[in-house]
């Protein structure tokens, strides 16, 4: 893959141009629900009656997550816009395959969003049952194992090539 082409830098650009506000207001209703949600709602549900906090949870819960996965569309837009340019320089320094590296690339930046929307959503998640929140962690923790998996056939394509060519 050649250096970024202007094309890629004006992709990104109208991406984020397109994004970005609405992006950013999402995340910040998103962190608004959650900070009251968190240090407010539940504690006086809690307070109220025990069992009103699974309750208050999952009204919170449903909402933050309309917000937040809002948000996560226009992220994934950016993501893959914006990854172009570490797997175009990654490609040229170890001249590996450049869907291979875009993948790498792409899946770690979804993974670190992942954990982001994960933590955020752990205190709703307990709340219901821990179990809950395990399952989640259960299945964040497959996507990693499968990202790490390609990454290693990817390292692995790496190092056997040089051992090849000497």
């Amino acid at each position: 893959m050649p250096a970024p082409r202007k094309t890629d830098i004006r992709n990104l650009e109208k991406v984020l141009r397109a994004e970005a506000p609405s992006i950013s207001g999402y995340l910040l209703a998103a962190l608004l629900i959650w900070l009251f949600s968190v240090f407010v709602f539940l504690p006086l549900a809690r307070s109220v009656r025990p069992a009103a906090r699974s309750l208050v949870s999952l009204i919170v819960y449903l909402v933050l997550m309309g917000f937040v996965l809002r948000a996560l569309w226009g992220a994934r837009r950016i993501v893959d816009a914006a990854v172009v340019f570490p797997t175009r320089r990654f490609y040229r320094k170890r001249k590996t395959e450049p869907e291979a590296t875009y993948f790498l690339f792409k899946h770690t930046c979804y993974l670190m969003i992942a954990l982001l929307v994960y933590l955020l959503s752990l205190p709703f998640l307990l709340s219901f049952h821990a179990s809950i929140a395990g399952l989640a962690l259960i299945a964040l923790l497959l996507w990693v194992m499968y990202v790490i998996l390609r990454a290693f056939t990817i390292i692995s394509g790496i190092v056997l090539g040089r051992i090849i060519e000497g």
